[in-house]
């Protein structure tokens, strides 16, 4: 399964493939990455002998234990053992792609929202990234606090937009979107607390290069939430669309 986990992308437009994303995917390509779990699915499933565990868990390998993934959403409670194993080493190959990665970045990524991973196979990414060398912060602690309160900023004006618009919001589709993104938001607002970047103390601490990852992993997880909230929301006439437009332009600047 993990050699075939991405085997459905062969069958997208490869403009649109994580190869190319560089964690950065525009809602198009979003729109069709989405699929390709379920793709790699029938494929395995339809058109090989090998077990059905295995097409199970390509299906499952974007999806998250707190039903944050896609393309179902499923939970922790309908995935497979395999499908948690995977979920855990497409996330951590993903956080790596870049040439400067450390598996610092990985551990990171996958600790940053509690409750999205396996916590069995997250400890073993962790106990091996405490095993390598420390690393340093590549910005300076002012300039990391800087971006610390944009992002606490962007993550409360959010939250905010979000629960005005679904007070006043009156389609099905709507209501659906931001019922989304309110829960995504949550989400991300329970890695902030946890994590404890709201404390100026934590630049000041040996964890500075950890707390520089988490904040670039949170500004990650802020598109997600606009990409996801979108797709959420299909085609809305005026004035919803132009909303919800301007609430997901605003996480996509990330600012």
């Amino acid at each position: 399964s993990g050699l075939l986990h991405d085997v459905g992308e062969m069958y997208i437009d490869p403009l649109h493939g994580e190869a190319e994303a560089d964690r950065d995917l525009d809602f198009a390509s979003y729109q069709q990455l989405v699929v390709h779990p379920h793709v790699g699915y029938l494929l395995v499933a339809q058109l090989t002998n090998y077990p059905a565990e295995v097409a199970r868990a390509i299906a499952e390998h974007h999806e998250r234990l707190d039903q944050s993934g896609y393309p179902n959403a499923l939970g922790g409670g309908k995935m497979s053992p395999q499908g948690r194993l995977l979920a855990v080493t497409e996330a951590t190959l993903n956080a790596l792609r870049s040439p400067y990665s450390h598996l610092l970045h990985a551990s990171v990524a996958l600790r940053a929202v509690p409750g999205e991973f396996d916590l069995h196979w997250v400890g073993k990414i962790t106990q091996a990234a405490g095993a390598q060398p420390p690393q340093s912060a590549v910005l300076q602690a002012s300039e990391i606090e800087q971006r610390l309160a944009a992002l606490g900023g962007v993550l409360a004006g959010a939250e905010q937009r979000v629960l005005a618009l679904a007070q006043v919001a009156q389609l099905p589709a709507m209501q659906t979107a931001l019922a989304l993104a309110q829960f995504l938001l949550g989400r991300l607002r329970m890695g902030w607390n946890e994590s404890g970047l709201w404390n100026p103390a934590a630049l000041l601490s040996a964890d500075a290069a950890e707390v520089e990852a988490l904040e670039d992993e949170l500004y990650f997880r802020l598109r997600g939430v606009q990409r996801a909230t979108l797709l959420r929301a299909g085609q809305l006439p005026e004035p919803e669309a132009g909303q919800l437009l301007a609430l997901c332009d605003s996480l996509a600047m990330g600012a």
